[in-house]
């Protein structure tokens, strides 16, 4: 009886990494720039999935000619959209909220890259991003 209870849990925690959606697994982080993009590339995107994208803790602004920076959590002047790889067609840029967060719904299959955008003449931000697909 013992054996056949082990048995029945490794096959549900088999089955939990087979068909468990992709937010069972953990964010994906990565460094990101206003200036460069693209950030970070996603792939194998199934269809019908859906991305939430984040930035972490602090992100820094910098001034473009005096290279001045500061640390700072407003998101006021960012916002974020996903291009596909092989057709280059990106999303609309949405806005990040006040949690500097943006999700994006009901993707098409394929790779994508996550672009973050300011619209900031006199300065650029980078910092450190991350997204869950789910």
């Amino acid at each position: 009886m013992k054996k056949m209870g082990t048995t029945l849990a490794s096959l549900f925690a088999v089955g939990l990494m087979i068909f468990a959606p992709q937010s069972a697994f953990a964010d994906t982080y990565f460094d990101w720039d206003t200036r460069t993009g693209p950030e970070h590339k996603i792939t194998n995107l199934s269809s019908g999935a859906d991305v939430k994208v984040y930035l972490v803790n602090y992100w820094y602004r910098q001034h473009v000619s005096t290279h001045d920076s500061i640390a700072t959590d407003n998101s006021d002047h960012l916002a974020a959209k996903l291009c596909n790889v092989a057709t280059g067609n990106c999303t609309v840029a949405k806005p990040l909220d006040g949690d500097a967060i943006v999700y994006f719904t009901d993707m098409k299959a394929g790779d994508y890259t996550i672009v973050i955008t300011d619209d900031q003449s006199s300065y650029f931000y980078y910092g450190e991003g991350g997204y869950l697909v789910y």
